[in-house]
């Protein structure tokens, strides 16, 4: 199951709990996952994950089962916490490398902010431009279409009369 430095290869693993590799290459798999427990505990969680997906009727159009989102793996509270602590000590170091620099940091949010502010004023600008320009297009197109369902509504009335009466 090689393919990373570890010399184990996570796809390997979840093609094993699919069922999706060949006899050869299920062999293999298996006797790596004898002498390897990290593999053999994601075979076996990713075994259990298939198993709950096939045992799951499939969603409604449009949206996702509970169960399967449930079954989705999340970061461990300890993971986010490191990444919280390493994202304040980010901006504080970029504080400091700021007011190094001779900037205050607070007018540079600020001025960022601006920018930012400037950049979505622009948008909607231009949002507003292109639908003054085409407008009397959908204005037309509209008004198309609203003819269009009329006359359908016409004929299919005009047959239902004439089915009634024959």
């Amino acid at each position: 199951m090689s393919g990373s430095p570890g010399g184990c290869d996570p796809r390997l693993v979840f093609e094993l709990a699919d069922g999706a590799l060949e006899p050869g290459r299920r062999r293999r798999a298996l006797a790596h996952l004898d002498s390897c427990p990290g593999c053999r505990s994601l075979y076996e969680r990713e075994r259990r994950l298939s198993e709950r997906l096939r045992r799951t009727p499939p969603p409604a159009a449009g949206s996702v089962c509970r169960e399967v989102v449930m079954e989705l793996s999340t970061r461990p509270t300890g993971v986010r916490l490191v990444w919280v602590v390493l994202c304040l000590g980010l901006l504080l170091v970029d504080g400091v490398a700021l007011v190094a620099a001779g900037m205050n940091p607070l007018l540079f949010a600020s001025d960022l902010l601006g920018v930012f502010w400037a950049v979505a004023s622009g948008l909607a600008t231009a949002g507003r431009v292109l639908l003054e320009a085409i407008g009397v297009i959908l204005l037309i197109a509209l008004a198309a279409g609203t003819l269009a369902d009329l006359l359908v509504a016409v004929v299919v009335i005009s047959a239902r009369r004439r089915a009634r009466q024959a």
